[in-house]
């Protein structure tokens, strides 16, 4: 089920965004990973401002749903808007995650779009190990599962 080729070292949606942010020289303020209907994965750099990210990256997403998904048929590959103060949200639709970037003003959109190419593989890989991890029962649940079962007949 892997959308992947290469394998990857097991890294957190977390490290993959802070990574991207770390090696946006200063262009990117943040990263936000979100479900499509605004509940935050991980971010790069936590506080306050990446819920109203969130639920603006799911808004977006889903407002323009049937035509987003219309639009990656015919090969586009993210949203970009620009803010009133110059900076750039990025929305990318990852499938089970919406990908949110806020850049500074006036960024460098060709090193943001590089680094999100360069990225994305292990994003994806990422996610995936984190929608594993969220499927694998509670570790009582594994123990109870291996705990050895006693055959017991009936005298009749």
């Amino acid at each position: 089920m892997s959308r992947l080729a290469p394998a990857y070292p097991a890294e957190s949606p977390e490290e993959v965004l802070k990574e991207l942010v770390q090696r946006s020289l200063g262009e990117l303020e943040r990263a936000v990973l979100a479900t499509p209907d605004g509940v935050v994965l991980a971010v790069s750099n936590p506080s306050d401002y990446d819920d109203v990210l969130a639920a603006l990256s799911a808004a977006v997403v889903a407002g323009v749903g049937d035509a987003f998904r219309q639009y990656l048929l015919l090969g586009v590959r993210h949203v970009t808007i620009e803010l009133e103060d110059g900076r750039v949200a990025i929305m990318r639709d990852l499938g089970s995650a919406v990908l949110c970037l806020v850049t500074r003003p006036k960024p460098n959109l060709g090193l943001i779009y590089h680094l999100l190419g360069k990225h994305e593989s292990r994003l994806l890989a990422a996610l995936d190990r984190y929608y594993a991890r969220a499927a694998e029962p509670a570790p009582i649940e594994r123990a109870q599962a291996a705990a050895p079962r006693a055959a017991y007949r009936v005298k009749g």
